[in-house]
């Protein structure tokens, strides 16, 4: 084995790209308790699973595109033990989630990742993960994740 293989098996990571509306709250908890709501189970959801399988987390909501929305999410995770390790780009022009997500894989070595979301938009094949935006993360969900990661 070449050098350069052992260095790209080593810096080789897992991600979970990961979506809020819909994924760390619900349509109905949207209504109820506004737009800057995050559900405490769904967020120890995201951080048990990160956590389990050593993935990174990667912010590819629309909630990174303000610093406040981006700050409430974050400190949300963080006082349950998870940092947002980073952001999907944000491009002047709309354009679909697995798109940003596809350029944020461009150049780095993962080894594998998951797309949690509920919108189909950012679905990547192979990769995706349907979120019920009715329901939100559940543990079926994670064990899904979970699984695929291993």
């Amino acid at each position: 084995m070449q050098l350069s293989q052992i260095e790209d098996r080593r810096e080789a990571m897992k991600v979970i790209f990961f979506d809020v509306d819909g994924v760390l709250n619900t349509i109905r908890e949207f209504r109820v308790y506004g737009q800057n709501y995050i559900d405490h189970d769904k967020a120890m959801l995201l951080v048990r699973l990160a956590q389990s399988t050593g993935a990174m987390s990667v912010l590819s909501s629309s909630w990174r595109k303000e610093a406040e929305s981006r700050a409430i999410v974050s400190d949300a995770l963080r006082r349950q033990g998870l940092d947002i390790h980073d952001d999907t780009p944000i491009f002047s022009a709309y354009v679909d989630r697995h798109v940003e997500i596809r350029r944020w894989l461009q150049d780095k070595h993962v080894e594998r990742f998951a797309i949690i979301d509920d919108d189909t938009r950012a679905s990547i094949d192979g990769h995706f993960f349907k979120v019920d935006e009715d329901i939100g993360l559940t543990e079926e969900i994670c064990h899904q994740v979970h699984e695929f990661l291993y």
